[in-house]
């Protein structure tokens, strides 16, 4: 069981009026029956309690291919994706909107530098990656909770996931805090409702 608050810390609440003592974070996320390390909270939102090892494809996403290019152009092959050890050169496509950007595979955390974690960057991604966090589990915060969030609009499907440790002066924990036409993400390392920008 995982203890969102103790007794000794201020009562928190967001829009949804619920204190957070009254969350309950113990409801395992599982990908194809396998644990994945992450929890669902009561109120909607996931934190990640445990390093697992990913799960996903070990196929690639398909290289990126300069003649299709229509929007950002990180790298142009493999050997130019050199932060993290050599990466993969990819091509994202969003709508219309095609990019080469640089990914780095993973398994574990471990395969990750310090300030990263493995996880899948976006909805609907194959590969696991590295991705720069605050941090990697619930005992590296001192609320003690580590939430997985999409930088940006939570609503993009393509904005990249972080963790960032959830505090009781955030502005929300899920969309469900924020009204209609706004969503719950973090551009500055604070969980705020921030107004949709997907179409």
């Amino acid at each position: 069981m995982l203890f969102i608050a103790c007794n000794t810390a201020p009562v928190s609440t967001i829009d949804s009026g619920t204190p957070w003592e009254d969350i309950d974070c113990w409801t395992p996320v599982t990908v194809r029956q396998r644990p994945t390390g992450y929890v669902q909270c009561s109120d909607g939102s996931i934190n990640r309690e445990s390093v697992r090892e990913a799960v996903g494809s070990d196929v690639l996403n398909p290289t990126c291919n300069l003649t299709n290019v229509t929007g950002v152009v990180e790298c142009r092959e493999d050997a130019d994706c050199g932060d993290l050890g050599i990466g993969h050169c990819f091509m994202q496509t969003d709508k219309a909107v095609r990019s080469c950007l640089c990914e780095y595979p993973c398994q574990t955390d471990e395969d990750c530098g310090d300030g990263f974690a493995c996880m899948q960057r976006f909805t609907g991604a194959t590969v696991s990656t590295c991705e720069p966090v605050e941090c990697r589990t619930n005992d590296d915060c001192a609320s003690g909770e580590c939430g997985r969030m999409r930088m940006g609009d939570d609503s993009c499907m393509f904005a990249p996931v972080t963790l960032v440790c959830r505090e009781h002066s955030d502005g929300c924990r899920s969309d469900s805090d924020c009204g209609p036409g706004a969503t719950c993400g973090t551009l500055d390392g604070q969980w705020s409702c921030l107004p949709s920008t997907c179409p």
